[in-house]
């Protein structure tokens, strides 16, 4: 095989030459596989053996290089070839030679395997089903269960975990009413018992088996709609966005040319009128792509599909370069800046070359695992892995952290504690507990104290409540005062309230209640726990934020955000204070989208223009950036290294870098980094002399431990004026400067915090004091923009400008020097919901540090997460250089805002608590017949299930439908005949909830063809119909044409006894609230069965009857929109009734 474009792939094989001796016949020994750049070719070996039956006894990749080589043996079953063990062996590039095994064996037939034992010697049972295959069940080495159950046609319909919780598959048939022409549904439930957890989750197909519609219910039960309509050749051609069932859908359409390609994409506009178009071109390996702003992106691949050219909306270039596998061998930007990759024989990184960077070798195993890496600062690191590829052990020139695995109770396969290593002894630790079903249970940091939190779960599985405790070192989780967060469920699932208490108190007292959410699941109004209500408008066309009001009258908050054709933000307006006036500002971007211009009103453009490679080239307020010359061979050239003019009171200000793109010096501060490349120290500087240092400590996972900031004098550093320990939820700031320490508990979804003040600087840790609330008011961002107490009293109200700094709150710049005046005086949280540095006027961003004067990381980062994209090459910008749209929670990566804007605003926990304790049963579900809920009508003469008052209720319905028409056709469209009739009429009739569903079926078939009169009346004439046929069946219990009825005041049941359905199979429904059986001929739907005993067609359960070949009678599930009402005390209950009366019916969940 020959490549075209990039080089040539060749292959081939040695075989073993076939004699009479053995029965081994083409065996493949030695393949090889080669690639062949126009100046380099690549070969790669993999040789295997075999015994005399032609089973594989072993294989071994690259047998010939000894630092590739990976040798893997295979011990086949004497008798049955089955491999009942594994081994695997090769040499550790930093030690001997090292190896693995791993055990199988096998059910009594050698069919299926039955145990597997890891390397760890871990072991899991399975069993099988022995004539599908399919897995039945699986012991786990903790010793717990999860099983499987599948119907004839082998798909999963169950599975159930330990925990007692399961999920549940179905297939039906869509006959009554189905939603987007769909023919068939699958739905997904989950269950912890006979109750559902979650609301269930429909997905709708046509007859290709394509989804046309998912469904599923929101926040308050209403229904969830999602469609998608394909074209004529098969091909999507519409998708809306999730919506309400009775709302409109909002459409993205797709254009496609002959081969199926893309070639325009309309979304709506921002209005509802119009629409933003993006089209692609193609031209054989090109594609162009031209969005709404008619900014245009030119890709060409090769051969194989790899991209090797973009040419941006600035007509600018970038390359890339590639080895005969795929792997990307070199980048070149638009300056002619090269990063260079290098791989061993296998496709493993082995070296980076890269400008901002500097020169990283790695070391790699055959198993492919980093052994050694070593930066541009020649500084070494090891990493240790057991036999699970688990790492346990990372040596770094000034930190050792590990790792240790499966000791904790119930914990096998998952970690038990991470620590690290201080002059021989164990320094900062995490310990991890689990309950006796294996969930994670207690995390307990030990540092100065023990801080521990231990998780909950409720009767259903779900995360319920965590304890946080503090205590002295050594105490462990369950000692210590207690602060508990709780989380409560609504009747659907959702996580609607967070409430805490203190101490064990009876009482929790709510911190956070979500009030609505939208058709895409996002909050749209909460209460925070000081009773202030904060409500979020998103656009019904684009999904954006639009506004975010809090407090009465928007007293606290009135923001309101724009947007351009693609989404960058084009304007915004806050509160300068309590009741005041906005502050508006609007924004310009070039043709990459980055942020060039922000303006607040009455004020000055502030301007920034930027390289073709992403770089500042000017900012207004700071100056001219200078950089490194570019191309080939450049040094660290996205570093900027100095800038032209004044910045906060800094004449041209310099900056410096170590070897690895760490910022050493530069607008007074001094850094000091870790080998991993976190900061270590910042000095705020005078001249050149240190005059406050801040300094982090890191855990085993390189997250902050510890942050002290002390005084510098003369070079020697002072006593501690603050030290904050973090320990997850938990912060402890020993403030020295006011003798006190302050312990805060941070609350979900930044909420806000619970803080206590002790006093003094080493308070016992049992030690408490009055825990005062804190709530957070938050911008599009999540940058933290208001502090509240508890009395709604603004404690403080911050503001940032366009690149995250702060700012005074009637959008002027901060008066101050370098370090300014502006602070948190409340807390330490701020811009995006970071930890603001203020001493430093920095914001830490976990893995980096960001300065938002300048605009720049103070560090390169060590991940390109896109690297098509030419300004994601550049290691030092922020976000892209588009602050507005765009957040970066770990500090590594870039993250759209999109629709999910806020923390808060998107929380939720899909989760429903079906149960008895919480009366939230089916009946809160819309019926499958209908997209939106249908009046819950029941009275004593519907729960009766005689004949009289079934022919009764219907000729009053009948009765009242005419009667309405009467009076109400003036001026009536038969476009809400429907509607009207269901909200207007049938509400008011005692039982009529049972024959509805006999109007429902009507409704599609006459109101849209039909003068309203005539459709009134005909559906009328069905209801009418419906009941009198059910009330026929019930004056007797022998076999009368049409139905056959058991109730429990049934005295026979031979007419049900000797019935054979002419067709098969027939339609049936039980009424669990009467113990009430129908069936029914051929043409009689579960609607008209549900009909005729009046049964509430939110509780009302069906399914098909037949008879087996042995005269058994046959049920299942398959029954419209009855089957989500079956549950395992309904069949249980529909099976003791049967038996009851003398029927032995076989049946079968699901379809």
């Amino acid at each position: 095989m020959t490549t075209t474009n990039n080089g040539r792939l060749s292959s081939g094989a040695l075989h073993r030459q076939r004699t009479a001796a053995t029965v081994l016949l083409g065996a493949l020994l030695l393949p090889w596989l080669a690639q062949a750049q126009v100046s380099s070719s690549v070969t790669r070996t993999v040789s295997f053996s075999y015994d005399a039956y032609g089973t594989r006894t072993s294989q071994t990749v690259e047998p010939d290089d000894a630092t590739l080589r990976l040798q893997t043996t295979y011990t086949p079953h004497p008798t049955y070839g089955v491999i009942t063990g594994t081994t695997q062996s090769w040499q550790d590039p930093l030690g001997g030679a090292v190896n693995r095994s791993t055990s199988t064996s096998y059910d009594s037939r050698y069919r299926y395997p039955s145990t597997v034992t890891n390397a760890k010697g871990h072991t899991e049972t399975h069993t099988y089903d022995s004539g599908t295959g399919a897995i039945v069940s699986l012991q786990d080495a903790n010793g717990l269960s999860t099983s499987w159950q599948y119907d004839p046609w082998g798909r999963k319909t169950r599975e159930s975990r330990a925990d007692g919780t399961a999920t549940t598959w179905a297939w039906r048939a869509c006959v009554d009413n189905c939603l987007n022409n769909a023919v068939a549904v699958e739905v997904t439930q989950h269950w912890s018992g006979s109750s559902q957890t979650t609301v269930p989750a429909e997905t709708f197909t046509d007859s290709l088996g394509r989804q046309v519609l998912t469904r599923t219910w929101g926040f308050d039960g209403a229904a969830i709609l999602a469609d998608k309509i394909y074209g004529s050749k098969g091909r999507v051609q519409k998708i809306a966005r999730p919506r309400l069932a009775a709302a409109s859908a909002v459409w993205t359409e797709y254009t496609r040319d002959d081969l199926g390609r893309v070639t325009q994409i309309q979304s709506p506009a921002k209005t509802g009128s119009g629409s933003y178009t993006t089209t692609f071109q193609y031209n054989g390996l090109q594609t162009t792509t031209i969005n709404a702003k008619t900014q245009s992106r030119v890709e060409t691949v090769n051969g194989q599909g790899k991209l090797v050219s973009v040419v941006d909306a600035r007509n600018k270039t970038t390359r890339y370069l590639y080895d005969a596998f795929g792997n990307l061998l070199r980048t070149t930007d638009a300056a002619g800046n090269q990063v260079h990759i290098y791989y061993d024989r296998l496709g493993r990184k082995t070296t980076l070359d890269d400008p901002d960077l500097g020169r990283w070798s790695y070391v790699v195993d055959p198993l492919g695992r980093t052994r050694r890496q070593t930066d541009a600062k020649n500084q070494v690191s090891t990493f240790s892995y057991d036999e699970l590829d688990r790492q346990t052990v990372r040596l770094e020139p000034d930190q050792e952290s590990h790792w240790d695995y499966d000791s904790a109770p119930k914990g096998i396969g998952k970690l038990a504690e991470a620590y690290t290593w201080v002059a021989g002894a164990k320094d900062h630790r995490r310990i991890h507990g689990y309950d006796s079903l294996g969930r994670p249970s207690t995390v307990l940091t030990s540092t100065d104290w023990d801080y521990s939190r231990t998780q909950t779960y409720d009767a259903f599985g779900r995360p319920e409540a965590e304890h946080h405790r503090r205590a002295a070192k050594g105490a462990g989780a369950s000692a210590g005062a207690t602060n508990s967060i709780y989380q409560r469920y609504n009747a659907y699932g959702y996580v609607h309230a967070i409430e805490r208490s203190e101490d064990g108190a009876a009482t929790a007292l709510a911190v956070w209640q979500a009030q609505a959410m939208d058709a895409e699941l996002r909050v749209t109004q909460e209460v925070l726990g000081n009773g202030i209500v904060t409500t979020r408008g998103y656009n019904a066309y684009t999904g954006r934020l639009n506004t975010i009001t809090s407090g009465p009258g928007a007293s606290h908050q009135n923001d309101s955000y724009d947007y351009d054709e693609i989404g960058n933000l084009s304007s915004r307006a806050q509160l300068a204070a309590t009741s005041g006036s906005a502050v508006s500002e609007t924004f310009a971007y070039d043709e990459l989208n980055r942020l060039s211009g922000s303006t607040v009103a009455g004020q000055a453009l502030k301007s920034a223009t930027y390289t073709d490679i992403g770089n500042l080239a000017t900012k207004g307020g700071v100056g001219s950036y200078a950089y490194n010359p570019q191309g080939p061979g450049s040094v660290q050239p996205h570093a900027v290294q100095s800038i032209s003019g004044t910045v906060a009171g800094l004449a041209n200000p310099g900056f410096s870098y170590d070897a690895n793109g760490n910022l050493l010096t530069g607008l007074a501060r001094s850094y000091g980094w870790t080998s991993f490349n976190m900061p270590a120290s910042v000095s705020k500087l005078s001249g050149a002399s240190a005059v406050e240092r801040t300094d982090f400590v890191y855990d085993a996972e390189h997250q902050r431990a510890r942050q002290t900031v002390s005084p510098v004098s003369g070079g020697v550093t002072g006593a501690a004026t603050r030290v904050i320990w973090y320990a997850g939820a938990q912060e402890k700031e020993i403030d020295a400067a006011n003798n006190r320490t302050l312990i805060r508990l941070r609350l979900p979804m930044n909420v806000g915090f619970v803080e206590e003040t002790l006093a003094g600087t080493a308070p016992a840790p049992t030690a408490t004091g009055t825990r005062q609330p804190h709530y957070m008011l938050e911008d599009h961002l999540g940058s933290s923009i208001v502090v509240l107490d508890q009395a709604q009293t603004v404690l403080q109200r911050m503001s940032y400008d366009a690149w995250g700094r702060r700012r005074n709150t009637d959008g002027t710049d901060d008066a101050g020097a370098l370090w300014g005046t502006l602070k948190n005086n409340e807390d330490h949280s701020g811009y995006t919901g970071h930890e603001q540095l203020d001493q430093l006027a920095l914001v830490h961003m976990n893995a980096r540090l960001y300065d938002p004067l300048i605009g720049r990381h103070t560090s390169a980062d060590p991940t390109v997460p896109d690297p098509e994209d030419q300004q994601a090459l550049n290691r030092y910008s922020y976000v892209l250089n588009n602050a507005l749209v765009f957040v970066d929670p770990s500090g590594l990566q870039a993250r759209a805002l999109d629709t999910a804007q806020t923390r808060r605003a998107n929380y939720l926990g899909s989760v429903c608590l079906f149960g008895p304790r919480h009366d939230c049963g089916d009946k809160n579900l819309p019926p499958w017949s209908s997209q939106g809920s249908l009046p819950d009508a029941s009275s004593d003469d519907a729960q009766k299930g005689v004949g009289e008052s079934v022919a009764k209720i219907g000729q009053q319905v009948g009765s009242a439908i005419r009667g309405w028409w009467e009076s109400s056709k003036a001026g009536f469209q038969s476009a809400t005949l429907g509607e009207t009739i269901f909200d207007k009429v049938l509400p008011a009739i005692p039982g009529a909830g049972g024959v509805e569903a006999a109007g429902v079926g009507m409704i599609g078939k006459v109101a849209a063809a039909t003068e309203a009169e005539a459709a009134a009346a005909r559906i009328a004439s069905g209801m009418e119909a419906a009941a009198a046929k059910g009330a026929a069946a019930w004056k007797g219990a022998g076999p009368i044409p049409g139905t056959f009825g058991v109730g429990p005041g049934t005295e026979s049941v031979k007419g049900l006894q000797n019935f054979f359905p002419r067709r098969g199979n027939v339609e049936f429904i039980f009424d669990p609230a009467t113990s009430t059986f129908v069936v029914g001929n051929g043409t009689m739907k579960h609607s008209a069965l549900a009909s005729s005993i009046s049964a509430d067609t939110n509780r009302v359960v069906g399914g098909i009857f037949s008879r087996g070949s042995n005269g058994s009678m046959l049920t299942n599930e398959a029954s419209g929109h009855f089957w989500q009402n079956w549950n395992p005390q309904v069949r249980q209950q529909f099976a003791d009734f049967m038996n009851s009366k003398g029927l032995s019916i076989v049946h079968r969940e699901g379809m």
